[in-house]
């Protein structure tokens, strides 16, 4: 619109002004092909005007789309971690890629998975390991079975990973790192908290069995990976047996999750 009623103007003030020039045969020419140019120039600079004008719009509209779903994606992961944090009562931390380096110091031991004997030989030098560090034997066996899990985990949704022992204080930190496809953050709860949950055939109870087993579960994961890091304390009090847990169906997400 804003065009249109500038072409108008630009035509018509444009004849009244060479109309008060005095007529001649080539003042006529070279006024006319004055008003071409003009015009061009002009018509030209509203259109780049215009253009420029949208596009922004187009931008910021775009950028305002980006970044309400960043904050809605924040908000359901984060309503996911604290959703889970409260049900282990602290047990299960989710973390995001960049809190999980101050949680570890130097690794004292690293192994390859790929294989069920990796994964063996892996599970006998952590529970060597950790022994070597001063945990009990009862403790010792339990962080070997929590390990087999994150590892078996890895190998069967990853196709393997890196398993790696840390001590800090009284703490013993088993690592196990894949780089599959992570877990969906809509699949989350279910994937850490429903006892034998999985999207592939498995006879292991899996997060569940790791939560009894171990004082503390770090879980970060991904699109570029899963980073399970499991927290035994050397002077840990045993631990009860579970309770038998109900199925109790989820509540609804809000709209705009689903």
């Amino acid at each position: 619109m804003g065009y249109a009623v500038a072409a108008a103007l630009w035509v018509l003030l444009s004849d009244l002004l060479l109309a008060a020039f005095p007529p001649s045969t080539g003042w006529v020419l070279w006024r006319s092909v004055i008003k071409g140019w003009l015009f061009i120039l002009i018509t030209a600079t509203l259109l780049y005007a215009l253009l420029r004008r949208h596009a922004d719009r187009v931008l910021q509209a775009e950028r305002s789309y980006r970044d309400a779903v960043q904050n809605a994606e924040e908000q359901k992961r984060q309503f996911f971690r604290n959703t889970i944090a409260g049900i282990t009562e602290g047990k299960l931390i989710v973390r995001d890629p960049e809190e999980i380096v101050p949680l570890l110091p130097p690794p004292l031991c690293a192994f390859t998975i790929t294989t069920p004997r990796d994964a063996a030989r892996a599970r006998e030098e952590v529970r060597r390991a950790a022994l070597a560090l001063g945990i009990t034997e009862e403790q010792a066996d339990d962080l070997e079975v929590a390990a087999g899990e994150a590892i078996t985990n890895a190998i069967k949704h990853a196709q393997g990973g890196e398993v790696t022992l840390h001590a800090d204080g009284d703490k013993i930190l088993v690592r196990v790192t894949d780089h599959g496809p992570g877990i969906a953050d809509l699949m989350l709860p279910r994937a850490v908290l429903e006892r034998g949950y999985s999207t592939k055939p498995s006879l292991g109870m899996g997060y569940t069995l790791m939560l009894h087993l171990t004082d503390r579960i770090h879980l970060c994961t991904g699109p570029g990976g899963t980073i399970v890091i499991l927290e035994q304390h050397r002077d840990s009090a045993p631990r009860p047996a579970p309770a038998p847990q109900k199925q109790a169906n989820p509540a609804p997400l809000p709209t705009a999750w689903v």
